[in-house]
């Protein structure tokens, strides 16, 4: 009973990446990556180990200045890993704006305002799409801010 409790913890406070992982991993497992383009599943895998114990780190509530500089290895680590194996397929050459923050930013936004569990986008996502996506969508394009604030005001 106490083991199937844990496990629904660890389920739940790791269901969102996971989600996105299981769409993947199946490639990895099976090895069709390495028959398009020649990158190894040794390094597919590896790269996914890297991420989940970089990911596991992040949700830390506290850290000390050794823990942080770790912890920068393991992103630097992941994030050049990462890019190595999937430029190719993007456009951008994964020159993403999220990728960038955490690669160059995660470090310093922890020592300014401490552990990331509290910096979720969930609330302000729903705020624009509530104050700003759905009203320019009532307007007609023209003198669109003047119909926002309209629309807001009402």
């Amino acid at each position: 009973m106490r083991d199937q409790k844990c496990s629904e913890a660890l389920w739940s406070k790791y269901s969102v990446i996971i989600r996105d992982v299981i769409k993947i991993i199946i490639f990895v497992l099976d090895e069709l990556y390495a028959i398009d383009n020649g990158t190894s599943c040794i390094k597919l895998i590896k790269c996914y180990i890297k991420f989940i114990k970089m990911y596991k780190t992040s949700k830390k509530e506290k850290f000390n200045e050794s823990e942080l500089k770790s912890f920068e290895y393991e992103i630097i680590d992941w994030t050049q890993d990462f890019v190595k194996l999937f430029k190719n397929f993007s456009p951008s050459n994964l020159q993403l704006p999220k990728l960038h923050m955490w690669r160059y930013h995660t470090i310093h936004t922890i020592k300014r305002y401490g552990s990331l569990n509290g910096l979720a986008t969930n609330t302000y996502e729903t705020l624009h799409k509530n104050w700003v996506k759905n009203p320019y969508r009532m307007t007609n394009k023209k003198n669109v801010l003047d119909q926002i604030l309209k629309t807001i005001r009402r």
